[in-house]
């Protein structure tokens, strides 16, 4: 069974954070594929790798939507965005007892 990506958890969770994080204006569903697009082109000019973290393939990506420096939370196991992330999130590495401070 294929689920379209607008009824998944995961989409529904992204465009919430899209909302809380960046604001209004912003079209959750383009900004998902294009980050999506982005990293399978490895499109530095637009997303650029910040660093493991903890749970199997999952990443973040540092980006600018709207002027305001984003955080992405990428998992690579499943080819989606996770959540957004403001400036200051604290993030679990890798390895262990590591976390990281996202600053742009």
């Amino acid at each position: 069974m294929n689920i379209p990506v607008l009824k998944t958890p995961a989409f529904r969770h992204f465009k919430r954070r899209v909302f809380e994080r960046i604001g209004g204006g912003v079209n959750a569903r383009a900004l998902w594929d294009d980050i999506i697009q982005a990293i399978e082109e490895d499109r530095e000019d637009y997303i650029r790798f910040v660093c493991r973290i903890k749970g199997k393939g999952r990443r973040v990506y540092k980006m600018n939507v709207k002027g305001k420096v984003t955080f992405v939370v990428f998992d690579h196991q499943f080819n989606m965005p996770i959540t957004i992330l403001d400036e200051g999130f604290m993030v679990r590495r890798r390895k262990p007892n590591r976390s990281r401070e996202l600053k742009s």
